[in-house]
């Protein structure tokens, strides 16, 4: 994780005046990142225990197998929202990223039908026709003042409202969503002071909802900030541990994937063979917390012998199971109803064996046992 660099302005020190702490650290000198770095100090909450999750999605019985190891994290502090504050007419705006570690050149498809802000006005007086919103800041979408969307935006809790903005508004030739750097949000055109909170940035419509900013994704880098303009990051239950690193270890080989950039996903290719896999949390105060062991055994799923029947009419078939892969108990489901994992005494025709592992995992296979062929094949 990075930490937010800004310019404080007035308004921060009067935050330190009222008691709260600010936290400045810098690690890019060249940009600016991680807004959870800066934090309004919330009261605590030590009720909450600490604890870290490893999910890992994939089929072991598939070897190259390609997972998906996911990390979830209960008891440590949450992001709460964005808070921006500025103090004059000055043209300034924030450069939202979607790389923790650059604001520029990481060009991300957002092609989707609408891009939702949810914000609040905590003044109760932000000149909504002076606050714009710019994809990659394009000359093109000078002038898109958020008002209108403002006035239709569905009314949330405490305060907040959610603006539905479609892509076909800005200007097709000019805006290149299938490319996307950063967004500028909010883009003051000479707004004047305002208080405003920036919750959530998710763009949504054709497929799954993609959040470019909020609560599963707020190690955003950002740039752009202009003099008389601060950005605070709320975050609840300060006091509990922050992350910093997450890594994913396998104690049997010693390998280790490593990611500092939420939301916390591993997409890797293992191959044939046991994984021990554990999931580790390094806080900013360098203290590690683990997650339990998950064990993942990645096979070539199903093979069969089959031994054919040795005469016309015969029933002494035979088909002959190995299973490799999956987390034992296996459970064995064939198309005769048999739940061995071999099976004899068959007549010819078609049999297929179903396979589910202790997660769910499921694998099948079919195969054919031929009459009058007392000989063995391998499938």
């Amino acid at each position: 994780m990075k930490a937010l660099i800004t310019n404080l302005s007035l308004q921060v020190c009067i935050f330190f005046c009222l008691g709260s702490a600010i936290i400045a650290k810098e690690k890019i000198p060249s940009e600016k990142s991680m807004y959870s770095d800066l934090v309004n100090l919330n009261p605590s909450d030590t009720t909450v225990g600490t604890s870290v999750q490893l999910n890992a999605e994939g089929n072991p019985f598939q070897a190259p197998a390609q997972y998906n190891l996911r990390v979830g994290l209960t008891g440590f502090s949450e992001f709460k929202f964005m808070r921006v504050i500025s103090s004059d007419r000055n043209v300034k705006k924030v450069r939202l990223g979607y790389d923790e570690n650059s604001v520029y050149y990481n060009r991300l498809n957002v092609d989707y039908e609408y891009v939702e802000v949810i914000v609040k006005d905590f003044r109760g007086d932000a000149n909504w026709s002076k606050i714009e919103i710019r994809p990659n800041n394009d000359p093109a979408a000078t002038g898109m003042s958020v008002a209108p969307y403002v006035a239709t935006a569905e009314s949330l809790a405490d305060g907040w409202i959610k603006m539905t903005i479609p892509l076909a508004d800005f200007d097709d030739a000019r805006v290149n969503f299938k490319k996307l750097e950063f967004i500028s949000f909010p883009f003051s055109a000479q707004a004047g002071v305002f208080n405003l909170g920036v919750k959530d940035i998710s763009f949504v419509g054709k497929k799954e909802r993609f959040q470019w900013f909020g609560d599963q994704k707020n190690d955003n880098a950002h740039d752009g900030t202009g003099e008389g303009l601060s950005l605070v990051a709320e975050i609840e239950r300060t006091d509990l541990p922050v992350p910093d690193k997450i890594e994913i270890r396998n104690s049997l080989t010693g390998e280790i994937w490593v990611d500092d950039q939420m939301p916390y996903e591993f997409p890797v290719t293992l191959s044939e063979g046991q994984y021990n896999l554990s999931a580790v949390v390094t806080d900013k105060d360098g203290v590690q917390y683990a997650s339990d062991t998950e064990v993942i055994n990645v096979g070539e799923g199903i093979s069969l012998d089959v031994y054919g029947v040795s005469c016309a009419n015969g029933m002494d078939g035979v088909i002959d199971a190995t299973v490799s892969g999956g987390v034992a108990p296996l459970s064995y489901r064939w198309s005769n109803g048999a739940t061995s994992e071999d099976l004899s005494g068959l007549a010819p025709g078609i049999y297929e064996l179903t396979v589910e592992d202790a997660r769910g995992n499921i694998v099948s296979k079919k195969v054919r046992v031929d009459g009058n062929a007392p000989l063995m094949a391998q499938v």
